[in-house]
């Protein structure tokens, strides 16, 4: 070591004396690797910048292998964004790669038999019928769809004759209903095998009226779908009078009168929307925070519940979410 050096005056290059090595924790020399000093030697960990190529750093262009990601597309790192060409395998279908599935515009060489002359795929046309690509004639058997319809393909729309098995009005294979063959009871209003509503827009608004003073709540609440159909407004004042609104404000939760009312009062709230309600804030005050869960009387508790409470907006909103649903099972 040199005087100049033992009374500390080094000949300092960077972080390294030339003359007795000794060394310091400043201007090391990163300029070839992010990570270690060339000059000391010195190590420092995660200095590398990867973000614009993955496998070579872009502050001291170090190199690494295997580090980027093709899994979403095999011609552009999923981490980086750095390109490659002709890495995609189209050899099994010339729409989609093999490898990473990325999809390109249509490449396909098809013949006459619907099969691409490149990758072998086919692609037949069973639209118009499950059985016989309309394109090429290739012919399939057992692709009908036929249980929700036995003489309809639910997704071609082809028909057959004769394979309903029919038990009255409902077939006992497919459950698709026929009119004409209804075995009604209550008085000639529902269907005992299928439950069918004998009521229509044609129903005399005079007998719609009498079915709102009796029966279940589903055909209460399908003659008040009608009753307001004809009446706008004016129908659930019709429809507070038939059910006896007033006299059943009394009543214990459990009366089957009140679970009627209750659902032809659903009914018009979900119909006549904001028009309904004013009548209601200034009618409907029942408590019915006990009945049960029964259909379709559960349609309606929460939203009159909340009437109730001086609420009548946010019961026509519960009101209008669940006919969505649990409605539509009863044709309202």
């Amino acid at each position: 070591m040199t005087f100049k050096c033992k009374i500390g005056l080094h000949a300092w290059e960077g972080c390294k004396c030339s003359k007795c090595e000794k060394t310091r924790d400043e201007q090391h020399d990163w300029s070839k690797d992010c990570e270690k000093c060339s000059k000391c030697g010195k190590t420092n960990e995660n200095q590398h910048d990867w973000s614009k190529d993955c496998e070579k750093c872009f502050l001291c262009g170090k190199t690494r292998n295997e580090q980027h990601d093709w899994t979403k597309d095999c011609e552009k790192c999923y981490k980086c964004y750095k390109s490659r060409e002709n890495k995609h395998d189209w050899s099994k279908d010339c729409k989609k790669c093999s490898i990473c599935g990325k999809m390109r515009q249509n490449t396909h060489l098809f013949g006459v038999d619907c099969k691409c002359n490149k990758c072998g795929k086919e692609e037949h046309d069973w639209s118009k019928n499950c059985e016989n690509c309309s394109k090429c004639g290739k012919v399939l058997t057992n692709q009908h769809e036929w249980s929700k319809d036995c003489e309809k393909c639910s997704k071609c729309g082809d028909i057959r004759i004769g394979q309903h098995q029919w038990d009255g009005c409902t077939c006992i294979i497919c459950n698709k209903t026929q009119d004409g063959e209804h075995t009604f009871v209550d008085s000639g209003i529902r269907c005992v095998k299928c439950g069918f509503i004998n009521m229509n827009e044609n129903t005399p608004f005079s007998e719609l009226y009498e079915y709102l003073k009796g029966g279940d709540g589903v055909i209460v609440a399908t003659a008040a779908r009608l009753i307001v159909n004809k009446k706008g407004t004016e129908a659930i004042y019709m429809i507070f009078n038939a059910l006896n609104l007033g006299q059943l404000r009394n009543r214990p939760t459990d009366d089957p009168d009140l679970r009627v009312c209750i659902a032809g009062c659903a009914v018009a709230i979900s119909l006549l929307g904001d028009k309904a309600i004013p009548i209601l804030e200034k009618n409907a005050t029942l408590d019915i925070t006990k009945l049960d869960n029964s259909i379709p009387i559960v349609i309606s508790m929460g939203a009159l519940n909340q009437i109730g409470g001086n609420n009548a907006k946010a019961a026509l909103d519960y009101i209008k979410e669940i006919q969505g649903s649990t409605m539509r099972q009863y044709n309202f």
